[in-house]
């Protein structure tokens, strides 16, 4: 803390809140009246690009909304490439979710199914972004809402930690 008073600090990692858009409205949330915004994906970047010089080493994706929702209005570059991204400029990368339904998709390995071989991740999220991840949190919110259900997607844990939050209320 010394050192960054003095002007002299570097930064470590930094939180990127790519969106405020969400596919819960939990009762304990601190931005339930959210305006469907999303940063742009240059300006993201462009704000890495500039931490970096500083040392920059890891990025945590979370925020007001459901960072895998993530859609720029601008490009219409998606939470898969923003991860990409990240992942090319040797950066480590966190997230922050509370998930999404699972949906299967095909690839190489790891689990076989009627034949076929798939994995699951959430939505429009790809097998292979899972895998640029260092860690993932999964909010165990879900359980509070309709579906009852928290989703979690095939993680392997050679390349990925894994851990869950969940926020006790009286709600």
């Amino acid at each position: 803390m010394t050192k960054l008073r003095n002007g002299i600090g570097k930064p470590i990692v930094t939180h990127v809140m790519l969106t405020d858009v969400c596919n819960h409205s939990c009762a304990f949330c601190s931005v339930q009246a959210r305006a469907g915004d999303s940063l742009l994906f240059n300006d993201v970047m462009a704000y890495l690009d500039i931490l970096l010089g500083y040392g920059l080493k890891a990025v945590i994706l979370s925020g007001g909304g459901n960072p895998i929702l993530y859609r720029c209005k601008q490009t219409g570059k998606n939470f898969n490439d923003v991860v990409d991204a990240i992942y090319e400029c040797d950066l480590e990368i966190g997230l922050i979710t509370n998930g999404m339904p699972l949906r299967r998709f095909q690839c190489g390995k790891p689990k076989q199914h009627d034949g076929h071989t798939f994995r699951e991740s959430w939505g429009t999220v790809r097998p292979e972004t899972l895998d640029k991840l260092t860690w993932v949190r999964i909010s165990m919110a879900g359980l509070d809402h309709e579906e009852r259900e928290v989703y979690v997607p095939y993680i392997d844990s050679t390349k990925t930690t894994l851990g869950f939050s969940y926020v006790a209320h009286d709600i």
